[in-house]
């Protein structure tokens, strides 16, 4: 029984004795009643104020390598670069003359320009003709070439034809060819000339008996050290 029962009986007790003037003893207090059933849970409280930040925790240890990832998409193209100061792009040049038949002792047969890109560069430098000495015994021609009025350097290029006999005819094919030394850029006169020989004087002489005359010209790297 609950405690309000026996609290309840307690109170009709005393007030019977009391109605018939008589006498009663109060009994001793009764033992303590059960416990009651649990109640029903409460409704959830408020939410409480956030707590304040924690200090950063000591850096964990590196992990272990992932594996390689995917190739990406391929990108737009980049910027042209800037040109390279030791690049040299390969120029030539062929100046071409037939039959020229020309009757010349001396001086300059055939010309050619040639504008030079580079300072440090050399002309490679080839001359294809035919030529002949005439009408005199023990004579001598020379044809060689020039830049700007002056023989190739470090040497010339050049052919000499010797005449031994005044009956001998004879007309020699002959292919110039070299590297010259010229430290400038710009226009570059290549000559083709004819002479004497060192040592002997003049005689007569003949170039490009029907055949093709050829000046070809180059600009190549200079050589080795």
């Amino acid at each position: 029984m609950s405690m309000r029962f026996w609290v309840f009986f307690g109170l009709l007790i005393t007030l019977s004795c009391a109605s018939q003037n008589s006498t009663c003893n109060v009994s001793r207090q009764g033992r303590d009643g059960l416990n009651g059933r649990d109640g029903t849970n409460g409704k959830d409280g408020l939410n409480g104020r956030d707590g304040v930040n924690g200090c950063d925790g000591s850096p964990g240890k590196d992990g272990s390598q992932g594996p390689p990832g995917k190739n990406g998409l391929l990108g737009p193209p980049g910027r042209d670069g800037k040109d390279g100061k030791d690049v040299l792009a390969l120029q030539w040049k062929d100046c071409l003359w037939n039959h020229i038949n020309n009757q010349q002792d001396k001086g300059l047969i055939k010309e050619c320009a040639f504008v030079k890109k580079f300072t440090s560069t050399y002309l490679r430098i080839s001359v294809s003709s035919n030529g002949r000495v005439y009408g005199c015994t023990r004579c001598c021609k020379r044809w060689f070439v020039t830049l700007d009025n002056k023989e190739c350097a470090p040497g010339p290029i050049d052919y000499a034809h010797f005449q031994r006999d005044a009956s001998n005819n004879d007309i020699g094919n002959f292919l110039l060819k070299g590297q010259c030394r010229i430290p400038k850029t710009g226009s570059v006169k290549i000559g083709f000339n004819i002479g004497n020989c060192v040592g002997y004087g003049d005689s007569d002489g003949f170039t490009g008996y029907k055949q093709l005359t050829r000046i070809t010209i180059e600009e190549v790297a200079p050589p080795q050290a």
